[in-house]
């Protein structure tokens, strides 16, 4: 912050700043030009003494983000409040704020939603899963990359992955998808299929709920599978 005295007599000045919503001061920060102040607190007040006529100080101090404010932003203005005597000896006390400062807060908030149409399988039958990739956040996300170990009892269709309506040959949710960047309030579709080969133990597909990096995770799909009895009659004539 900077402090300085336009008028033409010297002013007794004391700088008051509220720490924003979510954030705690850290202790022993403040610098008054440059100079230590141990001990201040912007919230209660720092005394900067007599600030001559023309002159002006900068006033400095470090706050740590503890939590995401509701506004997902850092609001934040000081008040000084300032007294100055006249050659007559009338004292005026007067106070001045300055300006609002905003500072947007970037907190990763990615949800991954995985699903699947089908609601039993037996071994031989293929699966799709959906998973949707979405930035809930302000802020966008770098390098995501979408993971998701293929279940015991089945394997992987190869070339089946299709992110936003592309095919991705070659990609494999074992191995991990890339998603690139995921602007703020967008989506990213990722399909892609397994085939059933045996009966697992316990007898239901479960799929690990995928991750991204940044981390997040999907609820957990199970899925029942059976056993399918096929009987071959054969009927013989003499």
């Amino acid at each position: 912050m900077n402090v300085s005295n336009s008028g033409n007599y010297a002013a007794s000045a004391t700088l008051t700043d509220t720490i924003p919503a979510g954030t705690t001061l850290v202790p022993n920060s403040v610098l008054i030009n440059g100079f230590p102040s141990p001990g201040s607190d912007p919230a209660t007040g720092i005394a900067l003494g007599s600030v001559a006529a023309g002159a002006a100080l900068t006033v400095v101090f470090s706050v740590v983000i503890t939590t995401l404010p509701a506004s997902q932003q850092l609001s934040n203005q000081a008040i000084i409040a300032f007294n100055y005597t006249l050659p007559d000896g009338r004292v005026f006390n007067q106070s001045a704020s300055s300006n609002i400062n905003l500072i947007p807060v970037s907190s990763p908030d990615v949800l991954v939603a995985k699903s699947t149409t089908v609601i039993d399988a037996v071994p031989g039958d293929t699966v799709p899963y959906s998973i949707a990739v979405t930035n809930n956040g302000i802020a966008p996300i770098n390098n995501v990359v979408l993971s998701d170990p293929i279940p015991a009892g089945s394997s992987f269709v190869a070339g089946s992955v299709v992110v936003d309506g592309t095919p991705l040959p070659g990609g494999n949710p074992a191995n991990g998808i890339s998603l690139g960047t995921i602007a703020p309030g967008a989506t990213v579709l990722v399909t892609f299929n397994i085939l059933v080969n045996t009966l697992p133990n316990p007898a239901a597909l479960s799929i690990w709920p995928p991750s991204a990096s940044p981390p997040a995770h999907s609820r957990e799909p199970l899925i029942p599978i059976r056993w399918l009895l096929r009987y071959t009659s054969r009927l013989s004539a003499s």
